[in-house]
């Protein structure tokens, strides 16, 4: 499913002449039960992006990590007095950062990290 999306996000953005796309990771790609997962999955369709990006004239403005959807965020992520939330928050921002390099990302959204 998230394959199709990303199919059908590009043809929307050829036919629309969209200049420029943002993302949470959680909204292109399924959440898994363990970051390692999640990141797995994030990997692939990150991958197929980039493909996208090397013939589309749309490019990625910015991605961000969605830490307020998953109820383990409930008492925040950098926020959260329980160190596993506030380390799995830090990996998925990590990651984010990784992500904003390998697309050429022209901002890094990190919404609420002190």
């Amino acid at each position: 499913m998230a394959k199709a999306r990303v199919e059908a996000a590009f043809e929307f953005f050829e036919k629309l002449n969209v200049p420029f796309f943002c993302f949470h990771d959680v909204d292109i790609a399924p959440e898994g039960d363990t970051l390692r997962e999640t990141n797995k999955n994030l990997d692939i369709i990150v991958s197929m992006i980039e493909e996208y990006m090397k013939t589309s004239k749309t490019k990625l403005l910015w991605n961000t990590a969605n830490m307020f959807s998953n109820p383990r965020f409930v008492h925040g992520a950098a926020t959260s007095c329980n160190a596993n939330v506030f380390a799995y928050a830090a990996g998925k921002v990590k990651k984010r950062i990784r992500n904003r390099q390998t697309t050429r990302s022209r901002k890094l959204c990190v919404l609420g990290w002190p």
